[in-house]
């Protein structure tokens, strides 16, 4: 069976200039598409962490979506993650502004703490028992929180926390939680994360 119906079928091939040419012109679809890009490079938070180590790629593209004038700064939406190793409430600083700085983006709208684990240089071999692990979440969290009173980070959420990890940061938390990201999917509904 033909897929394509024959009304589509006669159109001209979108490869033809011809036809584009009147479109882009009237609709300035390049720099529509140029902007939708950008901004689903600039709004994802899985594009641009540094775990992933292509933050310097990602600020490529947003610096040169603002010198092109395709996106003014503030119409991105831009996310990134505190990952593992900088849970420490002294490294929080210094990893996120490495990450403003490779993102060539000024600040960060959006903060979140990737993991509810106690990770980073500092935990005692052998880890740390779990309540041990929900205080220094706290303390990460409210070294989050000092840099949004600094404007590098205009707001700070979690990422795969749980129910009762999720209630002590809320507990200690001066700032609110702008955003609370869980995983849900067919073969992990979460069901407890979503009551």
């Amino acid at each position: 069976a033909d897929l394509v119906p024959d009304d589509l079928a006669a159109l001209p091939p979108l490869d033809d200039d011809s036809v584009l040419d009147g479109v882009r012109e009237r609709f300035g679809i390049d720099k529509i598409y140029t902007r939708i890009n950008t901004l689903l490079i600039a709004v994802n938070p899985y594009q641009q962490l540094p775990i992933y180590g292509n933050e310097a790629e990602v600020g490529e593209g947003i610096a040169a979506a603002l010198e092109a004038g395709v996106a003014a700064r503030h119409e991105l939406f831009i996310t990134s993650k505190l990952w593992n190793s900088a849970h420490d409430p002294a490294d929080v600083e210094p990893a996120v502004r490495r990450s403003v700085g490779s993102l060539r983006c000024g600040y960060l709208d959006l903060l979140l703490l990737h993991w509810p684990v106690a990770s980073g240089k500092r935990v005692p071999k052998g880890g740390c028992t779990a309540d041990e692990a929900e205080e220094r979440l706290v303390a990460t969290w409210r070294a989050m929180e000092a840099l949004v009173t600094k404007g590098l980070v205009r707001a700070i959420g979690l990422s795969n926390f749980g129910p009762r990890k999720l209630a002590r940061i809320a507990a200690a938390a001066t700032a609110p939680i702008a955003a609370v990201q869980l995983e849900a999917h067919p073969l992990w509904r979460n069901d407890e994360a979503l009551r």
